[in-house]
């Protein structure tokens, strides 16, 4: 038998992602999540070859203050919770901060943000550990950009299914988080093609016609 040893970082760090992100769907729950939590009213989610290749979230929230974007993508950084007591009175989707750091570990990440009424935003690229940072002059909010994804870990990307049914498990996830935010305008796009558009309204039930239709509804 083997010498019990300490895994390597790099090791640990592409497991602990393996339990984060699943697939493809995974990341769009993560980040449309981060979104919401960042208080969007406007959400993007667009895919080329169902996620596999590339991933945007766009969103017109709160962004992230410059000097904090490189903190975004380290283990267990996050702006939701200071101590221990937080935990007991948790308002937010996430709050352990694993998700952007998970993300990246197993894909080529890209992330553009800006603040209401900061005069430079920051892009940061990130790619196998090195980190990239310069100014972005965008609209205020956050665009994340995941490309390549399990490009590092090609065990995990056999265990995907079909590009249709990974667009499929994309969609059931889009449309459960687009159905729990009515206030929100979400958008769907696939290969550069609008998908699915649901305005902003004012209730559950308007939202749920929006989805499934009138007849459904009653």
């Amino acid at each position: 038998m083997d010498r019990i040893q300490i895994l390597p970082d790099s090791v640990k760090k592409k497991i602990a992602a393996g339990e984060v992100v699943e697939g493809p769907f995974s990341v769009v729950k993560e980040l449309v999540e981060n979104s919401i939590d960042a208080g969007a009213t406007e959400i993007e989610v667009e895919v080329f070859e169902s996620g596999l290749k590339k991933l945007v979230v766009r969103d017109n929230g709160a962004g992230i203050h410059r000097d904090d974007v490189a903190l975004a993508l380290m283990e267990h950084a996050t702006s939701k919770i200071r101590d221990i007591a937080d935990i007991e009175r948790i308002g937010s989707f996430g709050f352990r901060g694993e998700a952007l750091s998970s993300i990246a570990e197993i894909s080529r990440i890209t992330m553009y943000t800006r603040t209401e009424g900061a005069e430079a935003g920051a892009r940061l690229a990130y790619r196998e550990g090195s980190l990239e940072m310069s100014d972005y002059a965008g609209p205020a909010g956050t665009t994340i950009i995941v490309e390549n994804l399990f490009y590092n870990t090609p065990a995990r990307k056999k265990f995907m299914k079909s590009k249709t049914v990974e667009m499929r498990n994309i969609r059931a996830v889009f449309l459960r988080m687009a159905i729990a935010h009515p206030g929100i305008r979400f958008s769907l796009l696939s290969e550069g093609k609008q998908g699915i558009r649901l305005e902003r309204v004012s209730t559950l039930e308007e939202r749920m016609e929006q989805v499934y239709g009138a007849d459904t509804l009653k």
